[in-house]
């Protein structure tokens, strides 16, 4: 699986586009994982962790989380 994370703004909305307040991870096999070893360290607050499988990186997410960090 692989994941687009998002931070949320100051007024609790999440950008739907760009690469400011977003990035890509690479392939993790479980969701523990991806959250332990994935998130980025500047990335801190309120967190989107949108999840595609690794073999299709595009359309709509298999799974949308959010966590505090």
């Amino acid at each position: 699986m692989r994941a687009i994370i998002t931070r949320a703004n100051p007024d609790g909305s999440f950008d739907e586009v760009g690469m400011n307040n977003r990035t890509v991870t690479k392939s993790y096999k479980t969701r523990r994982g991806l959250i332990n070893h994935g998130l980025p360290a500047n990335f801190k607050g309120r967190l989107r962790i949108e999840i595609f499988p690794s073999d299709r990186f595009y359309g709509d997410p298999i799974e949308i989380m959010e966590v505090i960090r």
